[in-house]
């Protein structure tokens, strides 16, 4: 599997399991209903969003990570399901951080619990 932050592959630091993708249409102005109550479409672009959970992470992998999604807008190179391989502009916001830490069996401290979106421009 493709899963590139601006170059940078972040699949090492990703848990599969819970990874979720999700589009969404957008539509104009247009849209909504009529006063009989029939709904009217007028899609003028579909968008995705992914929500990406993370395996316990060292300090080191959680920093690299936030920095690496710290810009305001990020290019995201990934397979998707529905579009194939392709290459967007997407951002992400509220990320969160459960602070669960325990420790491996190296005795390093692990950060669990960090979730983020990315959602399309």
């Amino acid at each position: 599997m493709t899963f590139k932050i601006d170059g940078v592959d972040i699949t090492p630091y990703m848990r599969f399991e819970g990874l979720k993708y999700t589009t969404f249409d957008l539509d104009s102005d247009e849209a909504g209903r009529t006063l009989d109550g029939n709904l009217r479409r007028s899609r003028i672009a579909t968008r995705v969003r992914w929500d990406v959970p993370c395996r316990p992470l060292r300090w080191a992998e959680l920093v690299t990570l936030m920095e690496i999604l710290s810009p305001e807008w990020v290019t995201l190179e990934a397979d998707d399901p529905v579009f194939g391989h392709r290459t967007g502009t997407f951002y992400t916001n509220n990320n969160s951080i459960s602070m669960k830490i325990t420790s491996n069996d190296q005795g390093q401290e692990l950060w669990d619990g960090l979730t983020f979106p990315l959602i399309e421009r």
